[in-house]
């Protein structure tokens, strides 16, 4: 079973209580995923054998969007 890591998250909706936009960092033994959601929903799930791997990922997500988004830290990293 996958133990999150770290989370992030941009943007706020006016209808409901979840982020707009979340990034997930997960760990299970030596393997890692990286989960996109958008409006709580699952959009893009990917599998890494290294936490670098993982991060960079992470790094490349952040980068593509959402347009004039802040990404803020909500799960704080070990």
């Amino acid at each position: 079973m996958f133990e999150p890591v770290a989370r992030w998250f941009a943007g706020v909706s006016d209808w409901h209580p979840l982020a707009l936009y979340e990034i997930v960092l997960e760990r299970n033994g030596p393997k890692w995923q990286v989960t996109y959601l958008m409006h709580g929903e699952q959009h893009a799930c990917i599998g890494f054998e290294s936490e670098a791997d993982a991060r960079r990922d992470v790094e490349y997500l952040m980068s593509r969007g959402p347009a004039g988004e802040q990404w803020r830290e909500a799960y704080p990293d070990r």
